[in-house]
């Protein structure tokens, strides 16, 4: 049984098309750039309004809202333009939309592209591997893609970073044609691999077993105890690094899916349950679940839980060097 975390994006694999793809993922906006102003007091008091010299607003023309503040030379890139560079790169891995949408008020849209088939790490647990397409209307990034996987039995996932690049592949775009197709092939080729390494990677962590003392260990080093501050620890945060290492086990040894063979007791058990906690109880800001949700898994793909997760994994691997305890 698979969950995604990123369920709250709008399911888009009926669209037939990339306008239907665009309208039921709530992406059939455009964007303008406005000049920036700021308001004023001049000396007799009067509020005045100023041009800000080389930068500009970027809004959505729909609903008006500010999406971020840009330089004078930034090239925006329409939602359109981003989803047919993304559908090439879809059509040539063989792989089809599932979710689409955006984050915030827009600032940056996602659209989500399943493979056909997971990872089958053991009996009754698998990997799906998805790849995460997003454009920014904030300049904050380029046009990207990363690898994400969900695993089965527990609605979490991880971004699994293509060759050490941490928010993923920039997607080059020129326009012509010959050179998407060209683009589109190297990223899936990457990504390819990507997908067979951590096929790799979950069957040797499936195999280490870890006795409860190492699992200690481990936790201790990703989740530290605050540094004593003259004589005295701040019992405030030492207190949340504990309950965050004991929310973890927890999840280890009685979460959803801690009793399949290949996670019980074992690295790939704890790092299954690692991503759990990061998708699922990890605090964050939000007015209602959904803004949480979102934030969450905008986190796992571009964050501070996507930097947590590939600790992890590091320190998990460097266990699989040395025999089982």
């Amino acid at each position: 049984m698979l969950r995604v975390p990123w369920s709250f994006l709008p399911d888009v694999a009926e669209a037939k098309t990339l306008d239907e793809l665009l309208d039921i993922g709530g992406l059939d906006w455009e964007t303008d750039q406005l000049p920036m102003t700021v308001e004023l007091i001049d000396e007799e008091n009067n509020e005045i309004s100023a041009t800000v010299a080389g930068y500009r607003c970027v809004t959505r023309k729909d609903t008006q809202q500010q999406l971020g503040v840009v330089g004078e030379t930034y090239k925006p890139i329409s939602n359109y333009l981003a989803a047919s560079i993304f559908d090439t790169v879809r059509q040539e891995g063989g792989m089809a939309f599932s979710r689409a949408g955006y984050l915030g008020s827009g600032e940056r849209i996602i659209v989500v592209a399943d493979f056909p088939d997971p990872i089958e790490v053991g009996v009754d647990d698998a990997v799906a591997l998805s790849l995460v397409m997003s454009s920014s209307h904030d300049g904050s990034s380029a046009l990207s893609a990363l690898l994400s996987g969900a695993v089965s039995h527990t609605n979490a996932a991880m971004n699994l970073a293509l060759f050490g690049k941490k928010d993923g592949m920039k997607i080059r775009h020129s326009g012509v044609i010959k050179s998407k197709v060209k683009e589109a092939e190297r990223i899936v080729a990457a990504v390819l691999k990507a997908y067979t390494n951590f096929g790799h990677i979950a069957a040797r962590l499936s195999a280490r077993e870890l006795p409860y003392t190492e699992v200690e260990e481990i936790m201790l080093e990703l989740v530290p105890d605050p540094k004593k501050k003259g004589d005295a620890l701040e019992p405030p945060k030492n207190a949340r690094a504990a309950k965050m290492r004991g929310d973890i086990v927890h999840l280890y040894e009685v979460g959803d899916g801690a009793s399949l063979p290949t996670r019980e007791g074992t690295a790939w058990g704890l790092l299954c349950a690692i991503m759990a906690y990061n998708c699922n109880q990890r605090s964050t800001r939000g007015d209602d679940d959904e803004i949480k949700r979102a934030s969450r898994m905008k986190s796992v793909w571009f964050g501070a839980s996507a930097s947590f997760n590939r600790k992890a994994l590091g320190l998990l691997l460097e266990r699989c060097k040395t025999n089982n305890a």
